[in-house]
């Protein structure tokens, strides 16, 4: 899920998968999205004839894409820095959302991802542009799936304690009231 740029990884995902396909035939990649790297994108898939199992859902309204991420299985977000420098810069909301709503995760180790899954428990995370990482980890989960469940949980579990919105607002109202305490002390 995202927008189809460079360092949103999308292409190392596709390849990954061409690979995993030759192992394990009974699932699709489900990709929404689109952006300025469309046409790279739908090249490589056709190009690698690789259509039979990748779909191309395109943009989708925010209830469509919670929809869509209710049927998943698995959620896939391999960023990457890219050649321009552009980066994720922080933390991708979708892998948030993915173990809100109990998916194991697979990523990378990129900007904020590392502190926003419990690598190995909540996500299997691989180098930027592994694609034999990713195949490793796709593969885990896909000869594992008794797996999903406990990891689901734990990225559940992590979503709860660390990013409800409920919590979050106490400590930023905590945090804007010492700053307010602290400021109000000062004198010039």
């Amino acid at each position: 899920t995202g927008r189809f740029v460079e360092k949103k990884g999308l292409i190392y995902a596709l390849m990954a998968f061409k690979a995993v396909r030759e192992k394990f035939k009974c699932f699709e990649f489900r990709i929404i999205g689109s952006g300025p790297c469309q046409n790279e994108i739908e090249t490589y898939i056709r190009d690698n004839n690789i259509q039979d199992f990748v779909r191309l859902l395109g943009f989708l309204s925010y209830e469509e894409y919670l929809e869509e991420m209710q049927g998943a299985d698995i959620f896939i977000h391999p960023s990457v820095e890219a050649r321009d420098g552009g980066s994720e810069g922080g933390a991708p909301t979708t892998i948030l959302e993915a173990q809100a709503s109990g998916m194991p995760v697979l990523s990378t180790y990129h900007a904020d991802i590392p502190n926003i899954v419990v690598p190995g428990k909540s996500a299997l995370l691989s180098k930027e542009r592994d694609v034999s990482g990713l195949v490793e980890n796709i593969t885990f989960l896909l000869e594992n799936q008794h797996k999903w469940r406990e990891m689901g949980e734990a990225g559940r579990a992590f979503v709860e304690q660390y990013h409800d919105i409920r919590n979050e607002v106490k400590h930023l109202e905590a945090h804007y009231a010492m700053l307010i305490g602290v400021g109000s002390e000062v004198t010039c």
